[in-house]
């Protein structure tokens, strides 16, 4: 069960946090204000203020935590005293109270000693710059690179082991709770698994870690594919020109939603209606297809909005949008458009290969439109296409016939 402790004191709040890591907490905590995380204490500190403080105990209530309150800040010298609220019986500092002195008639009044907790162990901050520069020589992605550090950092706040100490027993119990508590998915685990693998293998040089570890099998789950009237349906229910532009690129040019948010002018062809995606999945270029109906949608859409450079600039021009931004309009237009499937985005891809491939298209053509290292790859889609299906009569019709 996980415990916090709020200490007020020098104009900081700092929570400190006993227990194991919880991913959409910590999401919320840090979205409270600006702070810093010391993985040495495993606390968050911020600069108290009334509304921060109000801000984390409420936080805190909906989570339904036990917390207590330390609260050290200046008091008038008759009321200077370490002042202790509760929620819980837990107080994570040990407050000592020393028996009065007597050299008068009128004894002084006792005095609180705070004996501060052991220092955490170390969780491997100064090894994570080594873990990215070594990345970063091999010319992985920034995508990869961030989550590889994120996964080693939750590994050691889950497990509160020194780095040094890390077992395959520790590895096997992280991976168990990202998949019980978490949920992830198969491909997800094997994420992580190669994330510690090349930290205690290539970084630490302590491949012994691994020998044991078994990794999942791949879930042999079929894409969510959407009809060609869905598709439309979920286009048309948005009313904003730049959120249409962006729903007709992914299913027009079967495009990944990293692809898509990332999509420059200068990478949009007319003449030859070609799109090219620069620095795709393995860091590859490739060309696809440029609808004429998005064509027409892209004029109007530079006459009105006026882009620079990026097709979909963000709040800040230089950058683009955020990928979260380009799920929320897919996931607004689908509740929208009333259609009840358990869609995301990329489905929208998984559709334009679908429908591809039910119009006769060759299987080599649409590896290559996706961008697919290996054709096994596409031909998941010859499993949800229904030209297979459309000539073949169920049973009961033959029944119900007689």
């Amino acid at each position: 069960m996980n415990s916090f402790t709020l200490i007020r004191a020098n104009e900081k709040l700092t929570v400190k946090i006993s227990g194991p890591y919880i991913k959409n907490f910590f999401q919320d905590i840090r979205a409270i204000g600006p702070c810093d995380w010391d993985p040495a204490k495993k606390c968050w500190i911020f600069n108290d203020s009334t509304a921060i403080f109000v801000a984390v105990v409420e936080l805190l209530k909906s989570h339904k935590f036990d917390y207590s309150i330390i609260d050290e800040t200046p008091k008038p010298v008759s009321q200077r005293s370490v002042i202790i609220h509760k929620r819980s019986t837990i107080i994570p500092r040990t407050v000592i109270v020393t028996k009065p002195q007597i050299s008068k008639p009128q004894a002084r009044k006792p005095q609180l000693q705070i004996i501060e907790p052991e220092p955490a162990v170390d969780l491997g901050e100064k090894y994570f710059e080594k873990l990215k520069d070594e990345l970063i020589s091999r010319k992985y992605s920034s995508h990869t690179i961030d989550s590889y550090i994120r996964y080693n950092r939750e590994f050691l706040q889950f497990s509160d082991a020194n780095i040094n100490a890390v077992t395959d027993e520790m590895v096997k119990t992280y991976l168990r709770y990202l998949s019980e508590n978490q949920k992830y998915s198969a491909s997800t685990l094997n994420g992580a698994i190669n994330a510690l693998k090349f930290f205690y293998s290539t970084v630490l040089k302590r491949g012994i870690v691994f020998e044991r570890i078994m990794r999942p099998k791949k879930d042999k789950k079929l894409p969510i594919v959407l009809s060609t009237e869905e598709v439309m349906k979920i286009i048309d229910s948005t009313s904003n020109l730049r959120h249409r532009l962006l729903l007709m690129a992914v299913y027009s040019a079967g495009l990944r939603v990293s692809e898509v948010v990332s999509l420059k002018i200068s990478d949009i062809d007319i003449s030859r209606k070609i799109i090219t995606v620069h620095s795709a999945k393995g860091r590859k270029d490739r060309n696809t297809l440029l609808s004429d109906a998005f064509i027409e949608t892209l004029k109007i859409y530079r006459q009105i909005e006026k882009p620079e450079s990026w097709l979909f600039p963000g709040q800040q021009s230089k950058s683009h949008i955020a990928i979260r931004t380009a799920e929320k309009v897919f996931e607004t237009a689908l509740a929208r458009s009333g259609i009840n499937k358990t869609a995301s985005i990329h489905s929208l891809r998984h559709s334009f290969a679908t429908h591809l491939l039910e119009n006769g298209i060759d299987m080599r053509f649409i590896q290559k439109l996706l961008g697919h290292a290996n054709v096994s790859t596409t031909e998941i889609y010859t499993h949800v296409t229904s030209n297979h299906l459309s000539n073949i009569k169920s049973p009961l019709d033959g029944i119900l016939k007689k």
